[in-house]
């Protein structure tokens, strides 16, 4: 079973993607900012990172950067998700293979996430 972090402070998008990605035979792993998505990520491993942009305590694009720094963590794919469009161009990490606009859409996210792990 592939295994996904999603990394979201609200905590009703983070209940839902782990309630749609769980019913779709994924583990979900959460986190509700970026310095405790990038404690997960270390010791959980996981094959994706769903990650949003605006957080506290540490924002996304920081978390992807640093991320892209961890020889260990580096190829791990993101999805990155933001209520601000116009963020793409600041990602230009080959990590970050699908970039959605909240509200996002569960289905178009799930397809995408199964063609990034080969599924």
């Amino acid at each position: 079973m592939k295994k996904i972090l999603v990394v979201e402070d609200d905590p009703d998008l983070r209940e839902l993607l782990k309630m749609r990605l769980e019913a779709n035979h994924y583990e979900v792993v959460l986190a509700e900012n970026g310095e405790d998505g990038l404690t997960k990520a270390e010791t959980e491993k996981p094959d994706l990172i769903m990650l949003d942009v605006m957080m506290p305590t540490l924002d996304g694009y920081t978390m992807s950067q640093d991320l892209g720094s961890n020889e260990h963590l580096r190829h791990i794919p993101l999805i990155v998700m933001t209520g601000k469009q116009y963020m793409e161009e600041l990602f230009q990490s080959g990590q970050v293979k699908a970039f959605f606009t909240k509200p996002i859409d569960t289905k178009e996210v799930l397809k995408k996430i199964k063609s990034v792990l080969g599924e």
